[in-house]
C-alpha cells in the first residue's frame, strides 16, 4: 500500500482503516489514515496473527476505536514503524496512540507519538504480555491517560529500550505520567530525556 489517503471509514469489527491478519506481510508507505472509526481494536491500523507489517513515512491521524486507536497490534505480529507520525488519535480504553500485546515485536524508529488520548491505560503507546519494544529517535509527547501511563504503560513480562528519545508533556490522571512499568516487565532508558 502506498501513496494513498484512507480515512473516514468505519468498521464494526477490528480495523476502522486497515485491518491485517492471518500471516500476513504488508508494507504501508506513503499513507494517510485519517479519522477512522471502530468501537473494537485498531482505529487506523489492526495487526494481528503472526503478520508483519512496516509502516514507512506515513501519518495515522485522528482515528479512534475501543482499544489502540491508532495502531492495533497483537498475537505474534512483528510491526517496524519508521519515519511516521500518530496524533490526536483517542481510544476509549487502551493504547491511544498504538496497543502492542501477546508477544508483538514493535520498532519504532524516528516515530512522533503526539496528542493521543485514552480513557484507560497507555496513552501514547501501551505494551503488554511478553512483548518486546525498540524506540529509537523518537518523541512521545503531550499524550493523555485517564487512568495510567499518560506516555507509556508497560506490563506482564514486556521488554522496552528507549534509546535517543524524548518522553515529555504527557500525562495520566493517576499513576506515570511519562512511563509505568510493572509486572516483571524490564526498561533500559539510553540517552533520552
Amino acid at each position: 500500500l502506498s501513496d494513498l489517503i484512507i480515512e473516514k471509514n468505519l468498521s464494526n469489527g477490528p480495523g476502522g482503516g486497515i485491518f491485517i491478519g492471518d500471516t500476513s506481510l504488508v508494507k504501508i508507505e506513503n499513507v494517510h489514515i485519517d479519522s477512522n472509526i471502530t468501537n473494537g481494536e485498531g482505529g487506523g491500523i489492526y495487526v494481528s496473527n503472526n503478520s508483519t507489517v512496516d509502516v514507512i513515512n506515513s501519518t495515522i491521524k485522528s482515528n479512534s476505536a475501543g482499544v489502540g486507536s491508532g495502531i492495533y497490534i497483537s498475537n505474534n505480529s512483528t510491526v517496524n514503524i519508521i519515519n511516521s507520525i500518530l496524533i490526536s488519535n483517542t481510544s476509549s480504553t487502551n493504547g491511544g496512540g498504538i496497543f502492542i500485546g501477546d508477544t508483538s515485536l514493535v520498532t519504532l524508529e524516528n516515530v512522533h507519538i503526539d496528542s493521543n488520548i485514552t480513557n484507560g491505560e497507555g496513552g501514547g503507546i501501551k505494551i503488554l504480555n511478553n512483548s518486546i519494544v525498540d524506540i529509537n529517535n523518537s518523541t512521545i509527547e503531550s499524550n493523555i491517560a485517564d487512568i495510567e501511563g499518560g506516555g507509556i504503560k508497560i506490563s506482564n513480562n514486556s521488554t522496552v529500550d528507549i534509546i535517543n528519545s524524548t518522553i515529555k508533556s504527557n500525562i495520566a490522571n493517576m499513576d506515570g505520567g511519562g512511563i509505568k512499568v510493572l509486572n516483571n516487565s524490564t526498561i533500559d532508558i539510553i540517552s533520552s530525556i
